[in-house]
């Protein structure tokens, strides 16, 4: 995917990581057995951070599910049998614990290393190739189509360092709008918005982090809109692209006038960005686009004006 220079204002954040997501109050539970002890099992004290904020927040959910693999080191053999195992939060903090007992990840007794692969949201269904759906047809629960997926870490955990911190990444690109009318003619409530022209359905392999996306899947999408403060606003997520053309906002207002607004030709959809779309209508059928590009924490904005 081409990257475009002035995209990255904000670029060196990436480096920052966990600086501005990970939690100090956040603590890990010792282990309870001897490591050294090879008769004792020793099971993986989980954390998990977000180098990028959630949709709304910079923290997990209580009961966010999360499915995490142990795999033999640069490798994608599954070790212990560890594949998919459902992990759980309670705490806003990320630590993670087995949904039961049956769940529980146990390092290797002869004290080999391990490397772990994590994503969100937890499916239960997920094959052993790791191929992951992803439909963004439906804007309805964003959570349930945010994915993450965390990197796989440089070094390697064993029996004698269970303490397991990983850094997940929001794969897919968000999309934020705000509507606003630059005079009193339309009535808020009853606004709606529909993205045409978007692809909308794929896969991803959640071990080598590499999207596939269905070519064929283009459809229309509706976006739930809030109305407040004198506009309509709204969050979409959407599958990453090239820039092209062919992609456009549709808003009705609730006396049924349309407004057709054109996302930039010239714009990628990058993994991991979040784009805000402020459209300023006016009873004159004419209106300014803004689009503001962040990677989820600053960046720059451009504007566009239409007729």
């Amino acid at each position: 995917m081409k990257m475009r220079k002035f995209f990255y204002i904000g670029a060196a954040l990436w480096a920052f990581g966990l600086a501005g997501c990970n939690n100090d109050n956040a603590s890990v539970p010792e282990p309870t057995v001897d490591p050294e002890s090879p008769e004792d099992k020793v099971a993986i004290n989980l954390s998990a951070s977000l180098i990028y904020t959630r949709v709304v927040d910079d923290h997990w959910d209580a009961q966010d599910e999360i499915g995490i693999s142990m795999f033999q080191p640069d490798s994608r053999e599954v070790a212990e049998g560890s594949f998919n195992r459902e992990y759980i939060t309670s705490t806003t903090y990320g630590n993670f614990q087995p949904v039961n007992s049956a769940t529980t990840i146990y390092f290797p007794q002869d004290g080999s290393h391990v490397s772990f692969k994590a994503y969100y949201p937890y499916m239960s269904s997920l094959g052993t190739d790791m191929e992951y759906p992803v439909s963004v047809a439906s804007q309805t629960n964003l959570p349930s189509i945010d994915l993450m997926t965390s990197e796989m870490e440089a070094e390697t955990y064993s029996r004698a360092t269970p303490n397991v911190v990983l850094t997940f990444h929001h794969r897919l690109s968000k999309l934020v709008f705000h509507i606003e009318f630059e005079e009193d003619f339309f009535t808020l409530d009853g606004g709606t918005l529909v993205m045409q022209g978007m692809k909308t359905q794929g896969s991803y392999d959640l071990y080598e982090d590499v999207l596939s996306v269905d070519d064929t899947s283009v459809a229309d999408v509706q976006v739930p809109l809030t109305a407040g403060d004198n506009m309509l606003t709204g969050k979409a997520i959407v599958l990453p692209r090239d820039a092209d053309s062919g992609i456009s906002f549709r808003i009705t207002t609730a006396a049924g006038e349309t407004f057709t607004a054109q996302m930039d030709d010239d714009l990628d959809l990058l993994s991991g960005y979040r784009y805000t779309f402020t459209i300023i209508l006016r009873k004159t059928g004419l209106f300014i686009i803004k689009t503001t590009i962040e990677d989820w924490t600053e960046g720059e904005t451009s504007e566009l004006e239409a007729s």
